[in-house]
């Protein structure tokens, strides 16, 4: 029990707190080139929660990098990219840095 929550505090807190700030900076990056987005952090297995996004929002498009954060050399693209390039069912564009 006190392994759960120090996971729940300590690792998803933590990790939320980064992509949290990862988005901000997103739309700062916006805003000063006069756009505006709205953001959503999602919690849960990448590929399953953006799926279910992209469902639930029936988006046109989905944007996304060739690789995140954790990426294997020698992949064309990592595996949350892969899996939504398969499942999801709109557009997809896939960018590289």
């Amino acid at each position: 029990k006190d392994q759960e929550r120090l996971h729940e505090e300590i690792i998803n807190g933590g990790l939320a707190k980064i992509y949290r700030g990862h988005l901000e900076q997103a739309g700062l990056i916006a805003s000063q080139m006069e756009q505006q987005i709205k953001s959503t952090l999602l919690s849960g297995k990448p590929f399953e929660e953006v799926l279910k996004h992209v469902e639930e929002k029936k988006s046109s498009l989905l944007v996304l990098g060739r690789f995140g954060t954790h990426w294997t050399e020698g992949l064309d693209m990592g595996s949350t990219t892969d899996n939504l390039l398969r499942l999801a069912p709109c557009n997809i564009l896939i960018v590289n840095r």
